[in-house]
C-alpha cells in the first residue's frame, strides 16, 4: 500500500485458524492488525467496540505516530530531572523539586492536557491573573501586589479582579 492511502473501514475476518481478525493501513501505509479470538460471539462485540475507537482516534488508526506533547507530559519530564539536580553533596534532595512544584500546581490543573505547541504566553498572563485574584479574595489587595512584585497598586488591580461580594459584606458590616 502506498503512503496517503490509509484504510476507510474495518471488516471482521475469520481466518483459516479459526481467530477472528481485522487489518488496516494507515497513513504512513504501514500495515496493522488486530486478533479478537476464536468466540464469534465475543470477537463481534470487541470488534465492535474496538471500530468505534478507530473511527474516533487517530491515535488508534495511527499507533506508530508520536502524540503531541501536552504540558503535563513536558512537567513530569522536567520534575523527574529536577528531583535528581537538586540534591545536596550528601545525595538528599533539596527543597527547589518541591517547591517548583507547588509553584507550577495550578498550571498543571489549568493547561495539563493542553499539546505544548498551543500553550503561549496568554496562558502564563490568564494564570498569574487567576493567582492574583485568588491572593486578593484570600490576603487582600497588598498581599497580592507583594506576591506579584508590583511598585503600585493600581498595577496589582490590573491583574486581580475585584471581589464584589465581600465589598458588599464589608459595607454591610461597616453599616
Amino acid at each position: 500500500m502506498m503512503p496517503g492511502m490509509a484504510t476507510q473501514s474495518l471488516h471482521l475476518r475469520r481466518g483459516q485458524d479459526g481467530y477472528y481478525r481485522t487489518n488496516w493501513y494507515d497513513e504512513a501505509g504501514k500495515r496493522h492488525g488486530r486478533c479478537f479470538g476464536k468466540d464469534r460471539r465475543a470477537a463481534r462485540h470487541e470488534f465492535a467496540l474496538f471500530h468505534a475507537r478507530w473511527r474516533a482516534d487517530p491515535a488508534v488508526r495511527n499507533p506508530d505516530r508520536a502524540q503531541p506533547m501536552t504540558i503535563r507530559d513536558g512537567w513530569e519530564r522536567y520534575y523527574h530531572w529536577a528531583q535528581a539536580y537538586y540534591v545536596r553533596p550528601d545525595g538528599t534532595p533539596t527543597q527547589e523539586a518541591t517547591a517548583m512544584a507547588a509553584a507550577c500546581a495550578k498550571l498543571i490543573e489549568l493547561y495539563g492536557d493542553l499539546p505544548a505547541r498551543e500553550f503561549s504566553p496568554r496562558a502564563l498572563r490568564h494564570l498569574q491573573y487567576v493567582a492574583a485574584t485568588r491572593i486578593r479574595r484570600e490576603y487582600g489587595l497588598e498581599a497580592a501586589q507583594v506576591v506579584l512584585g508590583h511598585a503600585r497598586a493600581d498595577v496589582t488591580q490590573v491583574y486581580a479582579e475585584r471581589d464584589m461580594a465581600r465589598a458588599i459584606q464589608v459595607m454591610e458590616e461597616a453599616g
